[in-house]
Order: C-alpha cells, then structure tokens, then sequence
C-alpha cells in the first residue's frame, strides 16, 4: 500500500515497523553515523504518524544552567527530594555528634595515653636528640716501639709511630641528665671500669661539670689484643662530648693522657702520629700518597699490657727506628719498604713469654715465609704487604697455614 499523504511508504499492520536502510537514502556527500530520531522513523508504539519531536529553540535558556537535568527525572526520583552526594553513613560517628554539638577538643591532661597528639610527642623526642654524634673509633698498629728510661713517676718513656687501621668501634654520644654508659658486647668489665666511662668523668672534671651523658659503644675491635680498643673507644667518646657540649680551646689529649697511654693519640683524630713520653706527646704525621697495606693477624689470647711492661728490664739510649721512620714520613719517603725496614717492638720477646700463642704464630708464618711484627704488647701480628692485592695475597697464604689473618689498609681517618 502507499500512503498518499507522503513519499512512498509501505503500511503494515500495528505492532510491525519498518526496516530502516540507512545507507540506502543517505544523500551524497553525508557522514556516516547514526541517525537522528526524525530520520529513523521512529514513532511511539500505536502512533505511526506522530508528529516528529519538537526542537529546542536557540537562544536564551537553549543551554542548561549548572545543575539542570537536561533530561527530566522520574516520578518516583522526584518524590524523594534532593540528596547530598558521598558514602551513605548510617549513624553519626560519636555521641557529641548524635546529640548536635561539635566534638570538644580533648584534654592536654593523659592526651599520650589516649593516643592523642602523639606526633607532636615524636617530634619533642627527636628534638631532644638531635645533637647525638656517632664516630668511628678505629684501632691501631705500632709501626715502632721503643722503650727508653724509667721516668720519675714510675712509667717508661715510650717513643712509638702509631697507624690507625680500618678495624673499628661504633660509639654513639648524646646529652643526658645521668652518666649512663652501655657496651656490646659485653667485654666482662664492670661500667665503671670501661675507659669510656672514664673519659666521660675525667673530661666533666676537668670542666666542672656534671658527669652525664648517654654513651653507646659497638664493638668489633678484640678486647687486650693489642689494637688499642678500649683507649679508642675513650678518645672517641672525648671528641663526641666537645661536640655536643660545644667544647672550644680544650686540649682532649691532656685530659686523655690521665685515662691512658693510648688514649691521647685517639683523641687527637689523627691518622699517622709520633707517640713520646708516657704517650701524652703527639705529632701527627702526613699519609702518605700510596696507601699502606698490611695482614693483620688475630690470636685469641688476651694480654695485659702492665703484665708484659711489669716485666720488662731493658732500657734504650735512644729511640733510633722511630725518630727515622718519622722523617720518612715528614719527607713522602713512607713506602712499604722503608716501613719494614724499621719494624721494631722492644715488648715482642716478653708477650711471647707471656702468651706463647705468639711464637707459634709467628713460627707458622715463618715457615710461609712471611715475617710478622707485634703490634702493642700483642697479642695481634701484622705484615706490611706492598699494596692491597699483596695484602691479599699474604693474607690468604697465612689462613692457609692456620692462622686468622685479614689484609687492612693503614691510615684510616677517624
């Protein structure tokens, strides 16, 4: 059938629409996409020749304002009102909200305890620590030790090159209302008896001071082996305090030289030093420019350094090995073959008396053919290697004849 009012159309029965080809009556020239609802054809159901949709009008209101649906909401949304965007909260979340009031500003008074404010009490700990100083207490090797004359006092004049060795302690340093002092791992000594508890009194009454401070001290230097451990720990606890207690002008190697022999070296800082008199005198001495390399050997035994020096009888006029040793120093002439040269310990017969673990160890690196010095009133041993792969080389031929040695680079800056 054709419908006279219009172009040729097919009439179907209700409940039947027409196909519509889209492609078929598109004009030349016209995009592809969907059509609109006026060239679909569509029509409401029952209705097959309503009148095509109205078009907005332009001008003004063609645009919806902010916040107007542009399409119509249904009955049912319309009958239940606004609603306020975000996660539906099925109760308030605490009384003073259910009853309307404004949540009050919880107390100053257990605000810790109820978990309240506890950044700002973060904060104040942090503040009150901020002036903690941690330091590397290295150890070190005797290069020369020549004992002179009997002083007035009692002691022996010493004449000594020291070497600190990348071997070292961790000592932390912070302010404190109490002297409160802890080492680990436990070396056996009371807390009073350790020179880091010592350097702490022995620098606050030189000042008129309090004793107090909180003191932490790692260890990894043996204990009465020779290195200088403890005597380490003491001048870096020296250097720590005049940090923290902005200490200006104060000789820390006159205070250390009343806490121990060694002492004064460390608390100087210096990498390389001539060591005189009790040990109280300290010349440091320039690094030389190629790294000095040795094997360290550790031997586990303890010695006490006033059982080998109460036993010791000789005496030197002069002390010839450290006073040249020095100069090569002073010169850049400090190579690994001058520094062999004037390997030197007037104590090395009688620790081996005292600990005859070092003659056998000394016996075993002979026969690898490697010399070993003592370093200190011993027990360790050390060979000066030409650089750091012969450093490895001796050390590897020394495990390999039994003993516990590690190569090591001298001159390490505290």
């Amino acid at each position: 059938m054709r419908d006279a009012a219009g172009p040729a159309r097919a009439r179907l029965p209700v409940r039947l629409h027409a196909v519509v080809r889209r492609a078929a009556d598109r004009p030349p020239g016209s995009r592809a996409g969907v059509p609109s609802a006026a060239a679909r054809g569509v029509r409401r159901r029952g209705a097959p020749h309503a009148p095509p949709p109205r078009v907005r009008p332009s001008g003004p209101g063609a645009v919806p304002s902010s916040g107007e649906r542009r399409v119509p909401a249904s009955t049912e949304a319309a009958s239940l009102g606004p609603r306020p965007r975000g996660r539906h909260r099925s109760r308030p979340r605490d009384r003073a909200a259910r009853i309307g009031r404004h949540r009050a500003r919880a107390s100053a008074r257990g605000a810790l305890a109820r978990r309240v404010d506890r950044a700002r009490a973060r904060r104040g700990r942090s503040e009150r620590v901020s002036r903690a100083v941690v330091l590397a207490a290295p150890a070190k090797v005797n290069l020369t030790l020549e004992v002179l004359a009997r002083r007035p006092d009692g002691y022996r004049e010493l004449a000594s090159v020291f070497a600190t060795v990348d071997v070292r302690d961790r000592v932390r340093v912070a302010p404190s209302r109490v002297l409160d002092v802890r080492v680990s791992p436990d070396v056996g000594a009371a807390v009073e008896d350790e020179l880091a508890t010592r350097a702490v009194r022995a620098l606050a009454q030189a000042l008129g001071r309090p004793a107090a401070a909180h003191v932490r001290v790692a260890k990894r230097i043996p204990v009465a082996a020779g290195l200088g451990g403890g005597s380490s720990d003491a001048g870096a606890v020296l250097r720590g305090l005049a940090r923290i207690w902005r200490l200006d002008g104060v000789d820390l190697c006159a205070v250390g030289a009343g806490i121990g022999s060694d002492v004064p070296f460390f608390a100087s800082g210096a990498a390389f030093a001539l060591v005189t008199g009790r040990g109280e005198r300290i010349e440091p001495l320039p690094s030389p420019q190629a790294s000095l390399w040795v094997a360290l050997v550790r031997i586990r035994a303890r010695v006490a350094t006033a059982a080998v020096f109460a036993r010791y009888r000789g005496s030197r006029a002069a002390a010839h090995d450290s006073a040249a040793l020095s100069e090569a120093f002073r010169n850049g002439g400090a190579t690994p073959e001058v520094v062999r040269a004037h390997l030197v310990n007037d104590l090395l017969d009688i620790a081996e008396d005292v600990a005859p673990a070092i003659r056998d160890a000394r016996a075993l690196a002979e026969r690898a053919g490697v010399p070993l010095a003592l370093s200190g009133s011993g027990p360790s041993l050390f060979a000066v290697a030409d650089d750091r792969a012969d450093a490895i080389r001796i050390a590897r031929r020394l495990r390999r004849a039994g003993l516990d040695a590690r190569p090591r680079r001298l001159g390490f800056t505290p």
